[in-house]
């Protein structure tokens, strides 16, 4: 089933394009602006001019990974939502195939579709930077990185499909996918610094699995950057910069500590799974 899921997605061009619209937003956005207004926060804030380039593309580039799992899978999902407008998915659920089987064989195929997409990017975005003389992370880092980036997306294709499952129709699917897709650029601190929004915003964005996905994330992308950059200050300081810009997340003023955030996201997936083979158990 999670072969038949990839060849579905794979062959409706379309489908597939749209799943790369949230990121060249990002990007796009990311020349036109952001970049720019990242450097003068980071600027304003640490009192220092030389090596916030690097940092803004590091922070950057975590966002592109948790929006592309997120999208990336939405549109795989966009199968799902055709198989029950068809009734393909109630000849599913009248065979002998477990409800469990049926809701994992989507979510992985997700899974699979979402990293190999966000290997592209990342290698691209690596490539880029080696072209300017950077280096985003080091060997030692690689392992560490690949293990985050899978969490979340596991935690993202959990969280989606469950969302999904709400769906009847293909033109539904269309305006939430929509919806869901420009949301998370907001709820996980991507389009702006968690630290540059209200309070109030802040602990919504605080529920929402993503944000703790892209803090662990940029922990690994930023380490070197950072470093580079807050060079001579206190560790107070940095750690404030931290928060603010949601490479760190906290709540009630401790700060979580990735293992900490890893079980949060493991926690994360097998409650939405759960629930969703509940539902499933209700059709």
């Amino acid at each position: 089933m999670i072969s038949r899921h990839l060849k579905i997605y794979l062959r409706d061009k379309g489908t597939v394009i749209s799943s790369f619209v949230a990121i060249f937003v990002i990007i796009a956005l990311y020349v036109l602006f952001l970049g720019n207004y990242l450097e003068s926060v980071i600027s304003s804030t640490i009192g220092k001019q030389t090596g916030n380039f690097l940092f803004v593309n590091s922070w950057v580039l975590s966002g592109i990974v948790v929006v592309s799992s997120v999208t990336i899978s939405l549109g795989l999902f966009g199968v799902k939502v055709q198989d029950e407008e068809s009734k393909i998915l109630t000849s599913f659920l009248v065979t002998p195939i477990s409800k469990f089987k049926i809701v994992v064989s989507y979510i992985i195929a997700a899974w699979i579709i979402s990293g190999i997409v966000i290997t592209i990017v990342f290698f691209l975005w690596w490539l880029l930077m080696r072209l300017f003389g950077y280096e985003l992370l080091t060997l030692t880092q690689v392992p560490k990185l690949i293990l985050y980036i899978s969490l979340n997306i596991l935690s993202s294709t959990s969280l989606t499909f469950l969302l999904v499952n709400f769906v009847k129709s293909v033109a539904a699917f269309s305006s939430v996918s929509t919806i869901v897709g420009t949301l998370t650029g907001f709820l996980a601190g991507i389009y702006l610094p968690i630290g540059a929004l209200p309070q109030f915003v802040q602990v919504i964005m605080k529920l929402f699995p993503p944000t703790y996905g892209v803090a662990q994330i940029r922990s690994i992308l930023t380490e070197k950057p950072l470093a580079a950059i807050t060079q001579g200050d206190s560790s107070a300081r940095i750690d404030d910069l931290k928060l603010s810009m949601g490479i760190q997340v906290d709540w009630l003023g401790y700060t979580l500590t990735n293992n900490q955030i890893i079980f949060i996201l493991l926690l994360a997936t097998v409650v939405f799974t759960l629930v969703a083979i509940l539902q499933f158990r209700e059709k």
